[in-house]
């Protein structure tokens, strides 16, 4: 379970929340433009875009749960269990393992435009980085200031659709998520009179009743999607009004356990402001925000950079 909120308006603010029920390792990754990128099938990119994002290294391979790159291009993987399918490598693709995507887009691609083209010849191939790893199960969001787009792969073929409302949650695919806002469309943020009012009504907000409140990833999409439509962004609050519509879509520990008898909860949240590529964040023990910027790295090494993001 994860939730993604982009919002274009002088910039991109690219926002996410991390659920799942334990850390992976997970720190401030920075890939300067001169660390080679390997891949399992394809040839090692020696120079290329710098990016940063959360992630883990990987017996020095960076394995990216979103990021930003150089030139303001976003993306995040998000679960997708069940939907998800990865094949074997085929002739006259670029064939690549669904850990190697992030790194593969943001080092290579300035725009969502770029990406999109390059997605067309990418077949996602069932290669485990190694033997006890297992292989993650993702679709893909990916965002610049001029547009959005969901990736994903199927066993029913690769689909890649523009995403108008700037939410990606997880199951189920994007289609059907799109088709479910079709039951919300009463929904209105304006005070409301309807056919049985006795008077005046109890209560602000009773016209977006029925919203769903539930941390089901289709009921999180609806929710995210409904309050970034009527959110309101002030010139300087941009980052706070991203964390306060991550905050209605986190879950608190306790409210949902998984089959295996484990909490699954909002581990962080990040919010990238694309204009000086500045990445907030906050973790799920402290209430304070943090921040990394890009330009505090040398972008012309050839040797990743990590920070701590718990200290």
């Amino acid at each position: 379970m994860c939730t993604v909120i982009s919002k274009s308006i002088d910039c991109l603010y690219f926002g996410r929340n991390m659920d799942i029920e334990k850390g992976f390792g997970e720190e401030m990754v920075f890939i300067p433009r001169n660390f080679p990128l390997s891949f399992k099938a394809e040839r090692t990119v020696e120079h290329h875009n710098a990016f940063m994002g959360i992630g883990a290294v990987m017996d020095g391979y960076p394995m990216m749960a979103e990021g930003v790159n150089e030139h303001g291009l976003c993306m995040a993987g998000l679960n997708f269990v069940g939907n998800a399918f990865y094949g074997d490598i085929k002739d006259k693709k670029e064939n690549v393992a669904p850990y190697e995507l992030i790194p593969l887009i943001l080092s290579t691609c300035k725009s969502v435009r770029e990406a999109k083209r390059r997605l067309e010849y990418i077949s996602l191939i069932s290669v485990p980085f190694k033997e006890n790893v297992p292989l993650p199960t993702l679709h893909f969001y990916i965002a610049d200031q001029h547009g959005a787009l969901v990736f994903e792969a199927m066993k029913n073929g690769n689909h890649i659709y523009d995403n108008f409302v700037g939410v990606l949650t997880n199951n189920p695919p994007f289609s059907a998520q799109m088709d479910s806002l079709a039951n919300y469309e009463n929904l209105t943020n304006q005070p409301r009179i309807g056919a049985f009012s006795l008077g005046k009504p109890y209560s602000l907000g009773l016209s977006s009743y029925g919203l769903p409140g539930d941390f089901s990833s289709s009921s999180r999409f609806v929710r995210a999607v409904y309050l970034k439509h009527f959110s309101v962004w002030e010139k300087g609050e941009e980052i706070s009004q991203m964390l306060h519509l991550l905050d209605s879509v986190a879950v608190p520990k306790g409210a949902v356990i998984n089959g295996s008898g484990e909490y699954h909860y909002t581990l962080y949240q990040s919010c990238i402001d694309t204009s000086e590529c500045i990445y907030y964040f906050r973790t799920y023990g402290s209430i304070n925000t943090h921040l990394v910027r890009m330009d505090h790295f040398n972008a012309d090494s050839d040797k990743i950079q990590t920070v701590d993001i718990y200290k």
